[in-house]
């Protein structure tokens, strides 16, 4: 068996014409396409869990078959997840409370966001949020046993005076209220 430069080093390749993709093991024909010829497992993920969880690690490959995974394989590699996450993260999990203090109104065409000029999803749109709304967001957050509060705006970068009043909400929450605070702004 030897690596197989087509997938960059993800796959194992069996003499030649054969590779395997998402558990599947393709065979490659004369007019250079491919089929699927086995649709077998080629992964333990509870053997690989067993392997970090005895303080080995995850080899390149085996990360990036995770990855990969396949939708059939899904509980069991989250079950095999899990078993890791137990040990060494417990049952415990951490809110963080994300608070919009400003909403649409964005200039920029980012794909990824529905704030985005170029978006079509409706969502609501309000200037920058007072300092006490903020502040308010914050208490709530506390109340819902959160670890972070993170404020939040759209558009490429904060104006001043809206750079102003998230430095004091900022400044208040951490006199007031016992919670980690982070924020995304854009450029600052």
């Amino acid at each position: 068996m030897r690596q197989c430069w087509k997938c960059v080093g993800t796959a194992l390749c069996y003499p030649r014409k054969s590779f395997i993709i998402n558990m599947c093991v393709f065979e490659t024909v004369e007019d250079g396409s491919n089929y699927i010829k086995s649709a077998e497992p080629t992964m333990n993920w509870k053997t690989l869990a067993a392997k970090v969880l005895a303080g080995g690690s995850a080899t390149r490959a085996e990360a990036l078959a995770v990855l990969a995974s396949p939708p059939a394989e899904l509980l069991a590699v989250l079950d095999a997840a899990f078993s890791v996450r137990r040990r060494y993260f417990g049952l415990g999990v951490s809110l963080h409370v994300i608070r919009n203090a400003k909403s649409g109104l964005c200039s920029e065409d980012c794909a990824y966001c529905s704030q985005s000029a170029k978006s079509t999803v409706p969502v609501s749109t309000y200037a920058m949020q007072a300092v006490d709304d903020i502040l308010q967001g914050a208490r709530e957050a506390q109340a819902l046993k959160a670890m972070r509060y993170c404020i939040v705006t759209s558009g490429r970068a904060p104006l001043e005076q809206e750079l102003s009043t998230v430095c004091e909400a900022a400044r208040r929450i951490k006199q007031e209220i016992p919670i980690q605070l982070c924020a995304s702004l854009g450029l600052v």
